[in-house]
């Protein structure tokens, strides 16, 4: 048994056959490029990977007190001297860290796809966030706390999910568009 279909020279770097389970596992190829789309495709690459960086610091520092660089009005001591954030500090720090995160998935999305219409929605995707999402997260974690919901809107809000979502579902739509010209 063999997997059938043609195979350019240009396109087939190596072909894997794998009989187990009447399982066929055919090429792996790779696209051949002129140096100018090389380079831009390694430019994204990086440009990608130092947003994935970004997101990463975001969590490192999820917990520090961004707003104690502001001045005393964010920084609360306790009766053991230590330093904790105030809860204008706390809604800074929260609301600089779902901007930040937003924008390292707009700019992966503006990277990735370059199309108006993409960057356009995705922007409104990143303020119905910060004008529903966060404020409902915010409310829920002052007044109930340790419950589900608080930690199912903190995933939501916090983590880039829903741009990140954001990234299959465009690339759909251009593969769908791109098969509607085809024809």
């Amino acid at each position: 048994m063999g997997c059938d279909g043609k195979w350019s020279r240009d396109l087939l770097l190596a072909k894997i056959y794998f009989y187990r389970l009447d399982i066929c596992i055919c090429s792996f190829t790779v696209v051949t490029m002129d140096k100018d789309n090389l380079k831009k495709s390694i430019a994204k690459f990086i440009i990608l990977a130092l947003l994935g960086i970004g997101l990463y610091a975001s969590y490192h520092w999820k917990d520090y007190n961004f707003a104690s660089m502001m001045g005393d009005w964010a920084v609360l001591k306790d009766e053991n001297g230590m330093l904790h954030a105030s809860k204008q500090g706390y809604l800074f720090n929260r609301v600089l860290r779902f901007v930040w995160n937003e924008l390292i998935g707009l700019l992966a999305i503006a990277i990735l796809f370059r199309q108006k219409k993409y960057i356009d929605f995705s922007i409104v995707v990143f303020f119905i966030g910060l004008f529903f999402l966060l404020p409902a997260y915010l409310l829920c974690n002052e007044y109930i706390p340790q419950s589900q919901l608080t930690t199912l809107l903190h995933r939501t809000t916090f983590n880039p999910v829903i741009m990140l979502l954001l990234i299959p579902a465009f690339y759909y739509q251009t593969k769908v568009e791109a098969h509607r010209t085809d024809r």
